[in-house]
């Protein structure tokens, strides 16, 4: 009982801080070294209640992904991102993640080995990245693809062909406090069931920071999607900010064209609210 202190590091991927039916906290030291730090935690019955993992490199973080796809289905497994890192490899989840940056500006690039950040398949469903940045990905940064209830918040997108991509039924899910910058296109729904992208308040409101091709593309059935005040910048600008016409029972519930000092104006100008529906 009382609190258990993993004060030694442990220095290799496959290390485990492993604890049975603990009846106070379990810390792992945050001191950093660059390996995938996990401690997973059963009951008394050997069944796992939880999983959490610290990690520092691409190393750490490929053996973690894979490890958490091994695990079993139901939990949340707990990711956290201590450094920023390049990958060597697309992460993509089977098992419901909570991701989250230990810091401000901690950010996920992607490499000549890794065109796409991170995938979330169907049975990810639940799963929350937040407090992180993803750049330089020659695809998708971040694919969502028929995973319900999974909410994204505090994330910065840069440089990539395809911001954020979500496919299928998605019900449930958030997208707020979210900047897409220098992307082809920011954000892509293919069939988006279910998805609410930004919100009234500030805090939760998606900005476009510019995309080369369009702000927000649709295609096909989005029922019970929409798109609340997204925020589109006129420098740097985006070349089409709404692409809906291949779509269909999409809503966009007023936009927000922020004029930036390079600009006539150093002031937001909105538009009066408004729905907008595909074909």
């Amino acid at each position: 009982s009382g609190d258990l202190t993993v004060a030694a590091p442990l220095t290799a991927p496959q290390d485990v801080a492993l604890v049975r039916a603990p009846t106070g906290r379990v810390v792992i030291d945050a001191g950093v070294t660059n390996t995938v730090r996990p401690l997973v935690r059963q009951d008394s019955t050997g069944t796992f209640v939880e999983g959490s993992f610290i990690v520092g490199d691409a190393a750490g973080l490929a053996a973690a992904v894979q490890l958490i796809n091994t695990l079993p289905a139901g939990l949340v497994y707990e990711l956290v991102v201590a450094a920023s890192i390049t990958l060597d490899r697309t992460m993509s989840f089977v098992n419901t993640v909570d991701i989250q940056g230990l810091a401000t500006g901690v950010t996920i690039s992607g490499s000549s080995a890794a065109a796409d950040g991170l995938v979330l398949g169907s049975t990810a469903a639940g799963s929350r990245i937040t407090n992180l940045g993803f750049a330089n990905f020659t695809g998708t940064a971040i694919a969502i693809n028929g995973a319900r209830n999974v909410a994204l918040r505090g994330l910065m997108v840069s440089n990539a062909g395809t911001g954020l991509a979500i496919t299928g039924d998605v019900g449930g899910t958030t997208v707020q406090g979210t900047t897409l910058r220098s992307t082809d296109t920011a954000i892509r729904l293919t069939d988006a069931k279910g998805v609410i992208i930004g919100g009234s308040p500030v805090a939760d409101r998606v900005r476009i920071e510019g995309a080369r091709r369009v702000g927000i593309f649709a295609t096909g059935l989005c029922t019970g999607s929409r798109v609340i005040n997204p925020v589109f910048t006129t420098s740097p600008g985006t070349r089409t900010r709404l692409n809906l016409r291949s779509s269909r029972n999409l809503r966009v519930i007023g936009t927000i064209i922020e004029q930036t000092p390079r600009s006539r104006s150093a002031t937001g100008a909105t538009r009066p609210p408004i729905s907008l529906f595909g074909r």
